[in-house]
């Protein structure tokens, strides 16, 4: 399964470079509504240094916004053109390491690169790739984040429209909520307010899922609609 994330990640990867190489500055410095304290460029120097970061073993305070947070700000005076060139040159070991190690981390960063890469779509006005494979794998991510969260609440059905469900929690749901992929995967990483979650197909009280469904320190409720 890992050599899936692999290639998911290198296909996103290869979007996002095609999609920043050539962007003028004023582009590149275009505020990210997913991402308000961040620019294009940020988002794309976090990405990036997250790859530098976990090579290097630096990885003790992943995820964390200082952690992330200093990403940014060690590459602030950096080109685009360099940032390219620091993701591809830490490329080869970065998708060996997807492959050689197994569990969190393929999965993590590949649903974190495909979420960055829409956060940046959406920000450019660009969308596509709303139904590459990291899209799924993004889901399948998130969905387990979501069985943390909600081990003490009554089963969940999620379903993916046109694609699979997914349980959380055992036993017959006492509730289920439907979208379509895009749209959940949007949705499990926090690129969606309640109100936008609360619009979807519902069956059964919503109101003790919606209290979980971000939390953890990961996400927080966006303060309003986003688009992407």
């Amino acid at each position: 399964m890992e050599a899936a994330e692999a290639h998911a990640y290198a296909d996103a990867r290869t979007r996002i470079i095609e999609l920043v190489r050539d962007l003028e500055d004023d582009r590149l410095n275009t505020r990210v509504p997913s991402c308000p304290d961040w620019r294009v460029r940020d988002v794309l120097a976090h990405i990036v240094g997250l790859t530098t970061d976990v090579l290097a073993g630096n990885v003790e305070s992943y995820g964390t916004g200082p952690w992330t947070e200093r990403q940014v700000e060690e590459r602030r005076d950096l080109g685009v053109d360099q940032l390219i060139k620091e993701w591809e040159d830490n490329a080869d070991r970065w998708d060996r390491l997807l492959v050689e190690q197994p569990g969190f981390l393929p999965h993590v960063t590949t649903a974190d690169l495909v979420t960055h890469e829409h956060d940046i779509r959406g920000a450019l006005g660009a969308p596509a790739a709303r139904d590459a494979d990291g899209i799924r794998i993004g889901i399948k991510t998130y969905v387990s984040g979501l069985r943390m969260r909600m081990e003490e609440l009554p089963p969940l059905r999620v379903e993916a429209k046109g694609w699979r469900d997914f349980m959380v929690g055992k036993g017959d749901p006492a509730a289920s909520v439907a979208a379509e992929p895009f749209e959940l995967f949007r949705a499990l990483g926090g690129r969606r307010t309640k109100q936008q979650v609360l619009a979807y197909d519902w069956d059964g009280d919503p109101t003790p899922y919606l209290e979980r469904w971000v939390g953890g320190g990961a996400f927080e409720w966006p303060a309003a609609d986003l688009l992407e």
